[in-house]
């Protein structure tokens, strides 16, 4: 959890505030206060930023709907009927 904010340069900021990326139910200054370089710094860096988002998941005990080290290349919208093992072997007919 945390997506691409773990590949990015360090030093970089987020363009939003830190509290802007904040998700339902975690106060992200909650969990970043004590770790933060700079409390009266608004922006947040993206080590701040995906340790937010990897704690939050292990707070909301979100883990089973998450696959680390994996890269999403589409979508498809699961269709009642039809199975999810047959959209991840590329079939969309019951047949």
């Amino acid at each position: 959890p945390g997506g691409a904010w773990h590949a990015m340069e360090g030093s970089m900021l987020t363009i939003s505030l830190g509290i802007w990326m904040e998700l339902p139910g975690v106060n992200y200054r909650d969990l970043t206060n004590g770790k933060r370089r700079d409390v009266t710094s608004d922006r947040a860096t993206p080590e701040e930023i995906s340790t937010y988002y990897r704690d939050y998941v292990k707070l909301k005990g979100l883990q089973k709907n998450f696959v680390d080290n994996t890269y999403v290349t589409s979508i498809q919208k699961l269709c009642r009927g039809h199975k999810a093992e047959d959209l991840e072997n590329g079939h969309t007919d019951k047949g």
